[in-house]
């Protein structure tokens, strides 16, 4: 067992298994990927942000929210449980730590972030299985696999 990974447990209903969700494709294509040393302009990424349905505010609280004030940029990506503030030296990345909405202060540093648009009402192009992104010769176990099945069925027609 040397080298091997633990086995890696999801408990869930039938209905979450029905959803699509958005491809590793799809994910990679539309994340924001930064990093410190990285060269950037803030009109571009403004834009960017924008694009991918990201609003511009005063200061950032929620999930899908950018703000700029001078070298700072504040986003905060759909995939995180904090806000990302972004320090820049000129056009390159100086800092990046996470902080808290409230108080607006730093709580970690970090080397690299990925800033997750929003994916809902994407439609289906783009949209997979849950069950692609299990590797080959994952054990499925079931309750009730009759009535999963059955389910999840019905759920694909509607």
């Amino acid at each position: 067992m040397c080298g091997e990974r633990p086995p890696f447990y999801i408990v869930t209903y039938p209905d979450a298994l029905a959803e699509l969700v958005v491809s590793q494709d799809t994910l990679n294509d539309r994340s924001i990927r930064l990093a410190v040393g990285d060269t950037v302009e803030i009109p571009q990424i403004e834009k960017t942000l924008a694009e991918e349905g990201f609003e511009r505010v005063d200061y950032v609280y929620e999930p899908g929210q950018f703000a700029v004030r001078g070298s700072i940029i504040d986003v905060f990506s759909y995939a995180s449980e904090y806000p990302f503030r972004i320090d820049l030296f000129g056009d390159e990345i100086d800092s990046i730590r996470t902080f808290e909405i409230e108080s607006q202060l730093s709580r970690d540093k970090v080397n690299h972030i990925s800033i997750v648009p929003n994916f809902d009402g994407a439609g289906e192009q783009g949209q997979v299985s849950f069950f692609d992104f299990l590797p080959n010769g994952s054990a499925l176990a079931f309750q009730d696999y009759l009535w999963a099945y059955e389910r999840i069925e019905q759920l694909a027609k509607e």
